[in-house]
């Protein structure tokens, strides 16, 4: 699959590969922060880049016990939650899935980030960077070929922010 042809834009990954070498943040970074308005395709992408880094070891959670807190099984049931739980809409339930959990850089990350990154100039990747991140994510089973593995609920949230605004 060419990533032109991927249903969701993963230009930025490599820029976010790079952010959590430097520092661990919660999945609420990747979706664009807590907002007042929800854009579903960052929400889109920050649950498939957190599914495919974490399974492919590119990041881990800085404390795995929030697997069990968040009453998940495995990254894949926290990235089913985050799916369902719109980032914009910050229930307490959502609050723990949004909020709590830690995503942080793993040696993988810094390996590739080292290998990729043009030196003095933040944010600039060498070619190639995409398909190593797409070879690594296939060698770990959740190939970009497989398409979206957990489309987010957007008739969910669009239903909370109806009733949030007393509709």
């Amino acid at each position: 699959m060419r990533l032109s042809d991927y249903p969701v834009d993963l230009s930025e990954l490599p820029w976010h590969l790079y952010l959590l070498t430097l520092d661990d943040y919660s999945p609420s970074g990747l979706a664009g922060g807590v907002a007042e308005t929800l854009d579903v395709d960052r929400w889109q992408y920050a649950v498939e880049v957190i599914l495919r880094c974490l399974t492919s070891g590119l990041w881990d959670l800085g404390d795995e016990s929030v697997l069990d807190d968040l009453a998940v099984s495995g990254y894949p049931g926290l990235c089913r939650g985050l799916a369902r739980l719109s980032p914009a809409m910050l229930s307490e339930e959502a609050e723990r899935f949004w909020l709590n959990p830690q995503l942080a850089s793993t040696e993988k990350a810094q390996e590739l980030i080292n290998e990729f990154a043009v030196e003095g100039q933040s944010g600039e990747f060498k070619e190639g960077v995409m398909d190593r991140i797409k070879a690594l994510f296939a060698d770990a089973g959740v190939s970009l070929e497989l398409g979206v593995l957990f489309p987010v609920d957007v008739s969910r949230a669009s239903a909370l922010a109806e009733i949030r605004r007393g509709g």
